[in-house]
């Protein structure tokens, strides 16, 4: 009888070896995983600042040329005119 109590101990100490062991690997994956996670949040940071900066720098070649645009638009308008009224004076 008592023999059989300590195989059933020896069992349980077993399983619980067992499944300490899966807990210890489940720990390390989840280490290595919230470590890559915090890698990905740094690279999405730095990603984030160069974009900002190409955007603001696309922003102001847009309006440059908008800029451009509307002075080109201006210059149009203004020829039309002149060339309406060397229409009438001829």
């Amino acid at each position: 009888m008592l023999d059989g109590i300590k195989e059933k101990i020896k069992d349980k100490n077993t399983q619980i070896n067992q499944k300490q062991t899966q807990v210890n690997g489940l720990q390390d994956a989840l280490a290595r995983a919230n470590n890559e996670i915090e890698e990905l949040k740094e690279l999405i940071k730095k990603y984030k600042k160069k974009n900002s900066g190409d955007n603001s720098k696309l922003n102001d070649q847009l309006r440059s040329k908008e800029s451009e645009m509307e002075v080109l638009k201006e210059m149009i308008r203004g020829i039309k005119l002149q060339l309406k009224s060397k229409d009438t004076d001829i």
